[in-house]
């Protein structure tokens, strides 16, 4: 056009593609399970919530000791947060407010590792994982640890996100005919969910609790 040569420019109104997707690895329950004991013993906790309850890293590292009720065996999700801007943050969308059942295998990591850490601190504010200053962990640091455990055990790694799609892929099945089942999990990308036909009440979670933990004990060969 610059030249004159042609009048209308034929790339006008042009879509590209969307560029390709990497795919996600899925581990399977045993592997996942066996991944998680091969880590430091502080990282178990981390990694467990990924895996069994299918939060978000920044979800984790925002994760206080006041939203997890060991008693009555949720998980209240409440922020995340934001490394870029340095700041715990509301999620993105309503869905991302939720409460979380905690599995029979993620609850013994939680009270094991309460129990390690009950002498740094107990204060409800205080973030479950943590540095020892009480700021949030690196994220890039949390996978440089794992990666060197899994390299020792020859095991292949894993990364968080692949970690809660893990959680996801394996129960969607199984909380799909749930009528709160969306908003149990959380929209798995930003701005794409479908919103849940009702409120979930104690027993909805209780049920997804159940859920969980019957799947888990059928597929788990490593303890």
């Amino acid at each position: 056009m610059r030249r004159e040569i042609v009048a209308v420019n034929p790339c006008d109104g042009l879509e590209f593609p969307p560029p390709a997707r990497r795919r996600e690895r899925i581990a399977s329950p045993s592997e996942a399970a066996a991944l998680i004991a091969a880590l430091p013993v502080a990282d178990r906790v981390l990694w467990s919530i990924a895996v069994y309850a299918g939060l978000r890293a920044g979800e984790i590292l925002d994760l206080q000791r006041g939203d997890v009720d060991l008693a009555a065996g949720r998980i209240h999700v409440r922020r995340s947060w934001d490394p870029t801007s340095g700041a715990f943050v509301d999620p993105k969308s309503k869905a991302g407010c939720r409460v979380v059942p905690i599995a029979g295998m993620l609850r013994d990591e939680l009270l094991e590792h309460r129990m390690r850490t009950e002498s740094v601190s107990s204060a409800p504010d205080a973030l479950v994982v943590a540095r020892r200053n009480g700021l949030p962990l690196v994220h890039s640091a949390i996978l440089a640890r794992a990666r060197r455990a899994w390299q020792r055990v020859k095991l292949q790694p894993l990364g968080l996100h692949e970690a809660r799609s893990h959680c996801c892929q394996h129960l969607d099945r199984r909380w799909a005919e749930h009528p709160c089942g969306e908003h149990i999990r959380g929209p798995l990308r930003c701005g794409v969910h479908a919103e849940p036909l009702r409120a979930p009440t104690p027993g909805d979670h209780d049920h997804a609790k159940q859920t969980l933990d019957r799947f888990l004990e059928a597929h788990l060969t490593v303890r």
